[in-house]
């Protein structure tokens, strides 16, 4: 019985790390390609890195005001 539990077990592994193996190293290297030496300019008009920020602020605020809401309910819910 402990032999076909571990052979599930090892088969799913060999099944993760396939599925993990497609994926590429780093989901953050981009290539720009010929777009690299414009990148300053246009960063000029459009701050990317502070665009950037400013919606990860807003959706960790959206994100904790659902975790309120869903624990006031739940409170309210057993009372």
């Amino acid at each position: 019985m402990t032999d076909i539990i571990n052979g599930i077990i090892s088969a799913i592994g060999s099944l993760v790390s396939g599925l993990l193996g497609l994926l590429p190293k780093t989901p953050f290297a981009w290539d720009m390609g010929n777009l690299g030496p414009y990148m300053g300019m246009i960063n000029y008009f459009i701050p990317f890195n502070a665009l950037a920020g400013i919606m990860a602020a807003y959706v960790a605020a959206v994100a904790l005001w659902y975790v309120v809401r869903w624990a006031l309910r739940f409170v309210r819910y057993i009372n």
